[in-house]
């Protein structure tokens, strides 16, 4: 789909231009698929406005000529030189040519061709014993202000291209997407951002689905994304309050979603099921009346093992770490055979309900 699309775009106006842009300044068409799918995975991200601002380039046609008058002066060093075998020595030529480059240089495509091959000359070779005094410290300096000037204009472009490049990307995504829905065509994710769209965009039938469901129980909560995450929390939200702008502001039915995770076991960061998402969703859970019950009691591991676990990851698990949605919070575990802290009681346990149809 990629391909066919890509060599269509090579045809159209905006496309094309986007693509013979990031293709001029490196960008492989590998690499442009790979942002492609990056998109496509996460498409219920997009909208047909989203866009990638970049800062005004600078400009690359007037600094690649006084690039070049400061790459030409710098042939003086070469006097200083005492052994031509040098090999900053031997690769001078090569820059002074890039110096041609960018002295010829008469419009912006050929002035950034030539900056990138300043961009890759190396500033580090030579030999400080086969030059005059500190001659060689001064040409690298030199050559090294050169060679970032002209890294920097790139790195202005190539953030203006690369935007240019993502809407069209974000089209190609978004047109896939609608002819997948068209065709009756889903991918796991399609399944995901038509469930949370149906539920988001037609209260009726979120009412209707609000009303079906009493109770939402979720384990393994840490490896839920934020799709499965939104989709959960329409279920669970009042019907008798207008749905918020955002998802996690919604005020839940008290007692209708049960969730069990360890944030410590969260590995589908891949599909944004991070951490952060995790902190997020039991601060708001606990903010609007729910409870945070933790489980410290394992009683697969020795008292001695327990111990030795707890005092290694004590240190490793910050409070800045936690508090930057970087890692989990750390909690003692206590082994089965151990007596309980202060304060807690080992055991078995009934939850209380005001249902009496609901035995747990």
């Amino acid at each position: 789909r990629f391909r066919t699309w890509f060599e269509a775009a090579a045809l159209r106006d905006l496309p094309s231009i986007s693509i013979k842009n990031a293709l001029l300044l490196g960008l492989s068409p590998d690499r442009i698929e790979s942002l492609a799918r990056a998109l496509h995975d996460h498409y219920d991200l997009l909208t047909a406005d989203s866009s990638w601002p970049a800062p005004a380039p600078l400009p690359a046609l007037p600094t690649a000529a006084q690039l070049a008058a400061r790459i030409r002066g710098l042939s003086g060093y070469l006097e200083d030189c005492l052994d031509t075998s040098d090999r900053m020595y031997e690769r001078m030529p090569e820059l002074f040519m890039t110096a041609e480059r960018l002295e010829e240089a008469n419009s912006e495509g050929k002035a950034l061709n030539a900056l990138q091959l300043l961009e890759t000359f190396p500033s580090t070779w030579g030999k400080k014993g086969n030059w005059r005094a500190d001659s060689l410290y001064r040409l690298k300096s030199e050559i090294k202000e050169c060679v970032e000037e002209a890294k920097a204009i790139l790195a202005s472009r190539r953030s203006e291209i690369l935007n240019g490049l993502l809407k069209a990307l974000r089209d190609f995504v978004l047109e896939y997407a609608a002819e997948r829905r068209q065709r009756g065509v889903a991918t796991f994710h399609d399944l995901l951002t038509w469930a949370r769209d149906l539920l988001k965009d037609h209260p009726d039938v979120r009412a209707r689905a609000q009303s079906r469901w009493s109770r939402i129980f979720i384990d393994e909560f840490q490896d839920t994304d934020p799709l499965q995450a939104e989709i959960a929390f329409y279920l669970a939200a009042r019907s008798d309050l207008p749905f918020p702008a955002h998802w996690l502001d919604a005020e839940l039915v008290p007692g209708k979603l049960f969730l069990v995770g360890d944030p410590k076991q969260s590995i589908y960061r891949f599909r944004r099921a991070d951490i952060a998402l995790y902190q997020k969703i039991q601060q708001r859970i606990e903010g609007s009346g729910g409870r945070i019950v933790t489980l410290w009691t394992n009683f697969r591991s020795t008292p001695a093992i327990c111990t030795y676990v707890n005092d290694a990851f004590s240190k490793i698990f910050t409070d800045a770490d936690v508090a930057a949605g970087m890692q989990a919070e750390h909690v003692d575990l206590v082994s089965g055979g151990d007596a309980p802290p202060p304060g807690r009681t080992l055991g078995v346990f009934a939850l209380e309900t005001a249902d009496a149809n609901v035995n747990v």
